[in-house]
């Protein structure tokens, strides 16, 4: 585990995973958004396999992954201002889904590395990581 006091619960990441898998939906991301509900039925069952899973390559890895795909875009087509919107929340989630992860003593390589570049991100957008 970690040196974090805190008990792995992971139904406790449901929340943010079920509002991660809703924005995929809402803009037909199908292949993000079914990982993210294999993640939410794997903390039901509470199997030992989610922390691996939700610190891997495909939530946190490159092309196609979870987090490659923030920007909601589909090639090179214009992102309108709903989807702009979406796509910061979606990575003010998965700050906050490494966040959590780390806090529990799961955080993987790729969770930390993203979640960092992503509050760069936000930085440089004027934006901030959480609405206030």
């Amino acid at each position: 585990m970690g040196a974090s006091d805190d008990v792995f619960e992971p139904e406790s990441f449901v929340s943010i995973l079920d509002a991660i898998r809703n924005i995929f939906i809402k803009h037909d991301f199908d292949a993000q958004a079914t990982e993210v509900a294999y993640l939410i039925d794997l903390a039901h069952l509470e199997s030992p396999d989610f922390p691996n899973r939700l610190g891997g390559g495909m939530m946190w890895g490159s092309s196609g992954s979870v987090a490659d795909s923030v920007d909601l875009r589909r090639s090179l087509a214009p992102v309108d201002a709903e989807t702009e919107r979406d796509g910061i929340e979606l990575m003010r989630l998965l700050i906050r889904l490494a966040e959590q992860m780390k806090a529990l003593g799961i955080a993987s390589e790729g969770s930390e590395f993203v979640a960092n570049a992503f509050r760069r991100g936000l930085d440089m957008l004027g934006t901030p990581e959480q609405d206030q």
